[in-house]
């Protein structure tokens, strides 16, 4: 018989905790009695609804089993969940939020999150809540690349005005337009000053629960500086809880505010599993998806299908930018390189299914939804360790090839043992659709983006008991 209980250590649990709530609900978690972080465990497996899931014991034993403690998230969740597992349960209404009205505050409807506020708005009014989503950013419909699904919640488009010299957007009328809508819970996107800051004031003026929803994580060149840190942390000191993209958001936000508690938002975007390719499918189809910046690393594919050349693959390089042009001289005419430029969100699914691998070697992302994509399309990845989704989504030489740094030789070295091992393919492909199936589609996001809401009314109540 299966023994699914993990026996974890006293000290700092919340890790285990955040992977509970992404494994089946026939796994358990017992921590010591006395762990200092009790309170807000339990208030954490609340937000959840996992609380009858997480048991403490007098007798934890001292060392965590088979556990080692450099594990990421996604390794951990790999240690803990057996082989054939189930999908992450959807959870069931407690009646927290009844009656609650929500107000999202973010920049545009980007195509990727639609689904995300659609299944948002239809599950707090099965709770008997309301959700309202104020855009405050730049005109989307300049995107044309972007055709996002109907709009079926309520929102509404604030006009900004644009700081000069990279100052951001300041949206006009937003604290009236709070103020008429009347929300109980306020969740503002990010940290810029001229929305994060002026929502955290109102909230704070009207005693509200306030959250903050943020990706940044410790490596990103925006979270550093005394300055920012300064204004981060005051805005985190007027919110009682926050979402964070990923595990990696989540240690961001609590090295600048200790105490804040946090729930793990599953940062994701439609990822369908699409039928395999045939294995004697011949050129072999290699697709990348991103901007044509130097952050996303394409100058390096590139660079490695030049070294590539005696294989019979070929590069489909998507995405537009002001460094296309750059990129289309550097690959030099190679027969086995192709870079379409921008294309429209819906034709991207179509390049996803023309795929035999994807390959995203980014530079540096804060999470970086092109892995989501990849995963779930069960399409076989080569990822670069700098995307922040690495740390909850991808175990090396399991659900994807890792390449550390970003040599051409080594992105060669990896696209060629996807080139040439069918079987490889397979079942790293198999792999990442299991992975985004199981615990990361847009009904899981919306799973803990309701966490993140009872979590800001279990904290914001437990604030004003305490005074």
């Amino acid at each position: 018989m299966l023994d699914t209980t993990h026996r974890e250590p006293r000290g700092p649990s919340e890790r285990f905790v955040h992977a509970l709530a992404q494994l089946p609900d026939d796994i358990t978690l017992e921590l010591s009695s006395d762990d200092p972080g009790r309170a807000r465990l339990e208030l954490l497996a609340m937000a959840y609804r996992i609380q009858d899931r997480l048991r403490f014991s007098d007798d934890a034993p001292p060392t965590p089993v088979g556990v080692p403690p450099e594990a990421t998230m996604a390794q951990l969740i790999e240690l803990l969940s057996p082989d054939g597992a189930p999908a992450t349960a959807r959870r069931t209404s407690d009646g927290l939020l009844q009656g609650h009205r929500v107000a999202l505050v973010t920049n545009l409807p980007a195509h990727y999150r639609i689904p995300l506020f659609n299944g948002l708005a239809e599950r707090l009014g099965g709770e008997g809540a309301r959700l309202r989503v104020f855009f405050a950013g730049s005109d989307p419909a300049r995107r044309t690349y972007m055709r996002p699904e109907p709009l079926a919640f309520e929102h509404e488009f604030i006009g900004a005005w644009r700081v000069p010299l990279g100052g951001g957007d300041v949206p006009l009328g937003l604290v009236r337009r709070l103020g008429r809508f009347d929300p109980t819970i306020v969740l503002a996107a990010g940290f810029a000053p001229g929305v994060a800051a002026r929502v955290a004031h109102f909230a704070s003026s009207r005693d509200l629960g306030f959250g903050v929803w943020s990706g940044e994580i410790p490596t990103a060149a925006t979270a550093d500086g005394r300055l920012r840190r300064l204004q981060r942390r005051w805005i985190l000191r007027r919110a009682c809880f926050a979402v964070a993209y990923g595990s990696l958001a989540a240690e961001y936000l609590q090295a600048i505010a200790p105490e804040l508690a946090v729930v793990l938002g599953r940062n994701t975007a439609p990822a369908d599993p699409l039928p395999p390719r045939p294995v004697d499918a011949r050129p072999v189809e290699v697709l990348s998806v991103g901007q044509a910046i130097e952050r996303k690393g394409l100058d390096v594919l590139i660079d490695a299908f030049g070294l590539l050349a005696d294989l019979d693959c070929r590069l489909t390089i998507l995405g537009g930018g002001p460094q296309l042009a750059e990129l289309r001289q550097r690959a030099g005419g190679q027969p086995n390189v192709r870079l379409l430029g921008a294309v429209p969100s819906d034709e991207v699914r179509e390049a996803y299914h023309a795929a035999d691998v994807v390959a995203f070697p980014t530079r540096f992302d804060i999470f970086g939804l092109v892995l989501v994509e990849a995963l779930g399309s069960g399409r076989a990845t080569v990822v670069s360790s700098a995307a922040g989704a690495v740390a909850d989504l991808c175990v090396a030489e399991r659900s994807g090839l890792v390449v550390e740094g970003h040599d051409p030789q080594a992105w060669a070295d990896a696209i060629r043992r996807l080139v040439e091992d069918a079987d490889l393919r397979a079942a790293l492909g198999e792999a990442g659709r299991r992975t985004i199936q199981r615990r990361w589609t847009i009904d899981h996001a919306v799973d803990a983006m309701i966490a993140g809401l009872r979590l800001g009314v279990l904290a914001r109540a437990e604030q004003r008991r305490e005074g």
